[in-house]
């Protein structure tokens, strides 16, 4: 299965709370989005490996595959 997608980050957030009650930090300073594209390797109905490409493009960028 292949799996393609956007990630956008805007780059506000500064710190979060995790779902243990444990106050984070963001490493995201400034707006970015990547192009990901995961593909997934399953056998008897369970995953045997994921490869993952991640490509930095322009904040907010339109897919091509929208159209």
């Amino acid at each position: 299965m292949l799996a393609v997608g956007f990630i956008d980050h805007s780059g506000k957030l500064g710190t979060y709370k995790l779902t243990d009650g444990r106050t984070a930090e963001s490493p995201v300073r400034r707006p970015h989005s990547f192009h990901l594209m995961e593909l997934f390797k399953v056998v008897d109905g369970k995953l045997r490996q994921i490869e993952a490409v991640f490509i930095a493009v322009p904040y907010n960028m339109p897919s091509p595959w929208d159209h």
